[in-house]
C-alpha cells in the first residue's frame, strides 16, 4: 500500500508540473521568462518529471546502457516503481545515496546480466560499484561534489583510498571544478581547488578523458564551464582502444549528459 500511495503523489506531482510548463509557455511567449528559467523550472521537477523520465529511459534503449549514474536526482528514497520508469530492460539492481530535503541525491542503476559479482559501498557525496565485466574488474566512482571549496577538498581527501584499486577505476560525475581556467567562462586564474584536483588525479594515475561534442558541461544564463567530466585508469585506453566519451544532446536539464562507450566486440 505504502508503494502505490508513493506513485500516485507521483503522478500527481507530474500533473501539476505540466500545469506549470505550459504556465512558462505563455509567459515566455509574452515575454516575461527569459529562455533559461525553464532549464531551471524543469529541474525544480528532479526525478518526478515525467519527461526526464521518457528522456532517460529513450537514453538507456538507444545506447544500450550497461549502467546510468544520476545526480541531483532530489529523492530522499528510490524504489523499484520508480527505476521501471527509467529502465526499460528487466534485469536490473540499483542503489542510491538520498537528497537532503529537495537537494542533492545520487542514483545508479546496472545491468545485472553484464555486470557480474556487485560490491558497494557510498557515502554523502559517491556512490562506489566493484563489478566484473567481460572478466576485468572494474571500479566506477559516481560523485556529486559540494560547489564549496573546502567540501571539495574534504571530499578528494576521503576518495583517495578508493581510488588505489588493483583493476580499472572510473570516476565521474559533477566535480563542481574544473582543471584549468579555460574550462570556465571568464576564468583567468588557477584556483587552490583546481590545483588540489589535479594533485588528485597525479597521486592516483588517473586520466581524464576527452570529452567530444562540446566544450562545456554546464551552463546558466551568466555562466558556463566543463564541471562534468569522466577520469580513469591509464590502463583502460589501452584495454578499449575504441572507446570515446561524448556529450548528448542537453535535454531539459542544465547539465549535458555524458556517454563512455567502446566499440570493442566481447566475447
Amino acid at each position: 500500500m505504502k508503494n502505490l500511495i508513493l506513485s500516485a503523489r507521483e503522478k500527481a506531482n507530474e500533473g501539476s508540473f505540466d500545469e506549470a510548463l505550459k504556465i512558462w509557455d505563455v509567459g515566455h511567449y509574452m515575454g516575461f521568462f527569459h529562455t533559461d528559467s525553464k532549464a531551471a523550472a524543469v529541474k525544480q521537477g528532479g526525478l518526478l518529471n515525467h519527461r526526464k523520465q521518457h528522456f532517460i529511459w529513450n537514453m538507456v534503449s538507444k545506447y544500450n546502457l550497461c549502467f546510468i549514474g544520476l545526480f541531483e536526482s532530489k529523492k530522499e528514497s528510490i524504489d523499484i516503481f520508480l527505476v521501471r520508469k527509467l529502465w526499460p530492460n528487466l534485469g536490473f539492481d540499483f542503489s542510491w545515496v538520498p537528497s537532503v530535503g529537495s537537494s542533492g541525491g545520487l542514483f545508479i542503476i546496472w545491468n545485472t546480466v553484464l555486470l557480474q559479482n556487485i560490491e558497494m559501498v557510498s557515502g554523502t557525496r559517491w556512490i562506489c560499484l566493484d563489478f566484473m565485466f567481460d572478466s576485468l574488474s572494474i571500479r566506477h566512482i559516481l560523485i556529486y561534489v559540494s560547489n564549496l571549496a573546502s567540501e571539495r577538498l574534504s571530499l578528494w581527501n576521503d576518495l583517495l583510498p578508493l581510488l588505489i584499486y588493483p583493476g580499472l577505476v572510473f570516476i565521474s560525475g559533477d566535480f563542481n571544478e574544473v582543471l584549468a581556467p579555460t574550462e570556465r567562462f571568464n576564468c583567468l586564474h588557477y584556483s587552490p581547488s583546481m590545483l588540489a584536483l589535479r594533485d588528485i588525479l597525479n597521486d592516483s594515475e588517473l586520466v581524464d578523458l576527452p570529452l567530444h561534442g562540446r566544450s562545456f558541461t554546464w551552463q546558466n544564463s551568466l555562466s558556463k564551464s566543463r564541471i562534468d567530466r569522466c577520469f580513469s585508469s591509464l590502463s583502460a585506453k589501452n584495454i578499449w582502444r575504441s572507446s570515446s566519451l561524448t556529450s548528448l544532446p542537453r535535454g531539459l536539464s542544465d547539465h549535458v549528459p555524458l556517454l563512455f562507450q567502446s566499440n570493442d566486440k566481447f566475447d
